[in-house]
């Protein structure tokens, strides 16, 4: 894509050229920070795995989960189901985020009081 930049005094661009991928990447990026639009997204794919799994089409939706991706180097194989890498790494990835957050959270965030943190902390033990 054509881009207007700025010519530097050695005749360099001042800016990286405008790229197809940017001007899509830049709504999406906006809009994945507004917090309850992530939380929107997660509740539509809710329904619609809920649908889905629950329609004439839920063989076909359920063997989708049982593709095995993986990296295959001559005989060496390491291959798991659709279902067990969201299981083992993705969940992985998704409680260690968590917990970074929790940890902001204790040590800069509002539950740095004990005061504060007393309610979560209860709720966290009875829920274990």
């Amino acid at each position: 894509m054509k881009s207007d930049n700025q010519l530097n005094d050695r005749g360099h661009p001042t800016q990286l050229p405008k790229e197809l991928i940017d001007w899509l990447a830049r709504p999406v990026k906006r809009f994945l920070h507004i917090e309850t639009a992530v939380g929107w997204v997660l509740l539509l794919f809710t329904i619609a795995a809920l649908v889905l799994s629950n329609s004439s089409w839920s063989h076909i939706f359920m063997a989708i989960w049982e593709i095995p991706i993986g990296i295959h180097i001559g005989s060496l194989e390491f291959s798991r189901s659709l279902r067990e890498w969201i299981n083992e790494a993705l969940m992985t990835l998704f409680f260690f985020l968590i917990a970074l957050e929790l940890k902001r959270e204790l040590v800069l965030g509002e539950l740095r009081t004990p005061c504060m943190a007393a309610l979560p902390i209860a709720a966290a033990l009875g829920g274990s």
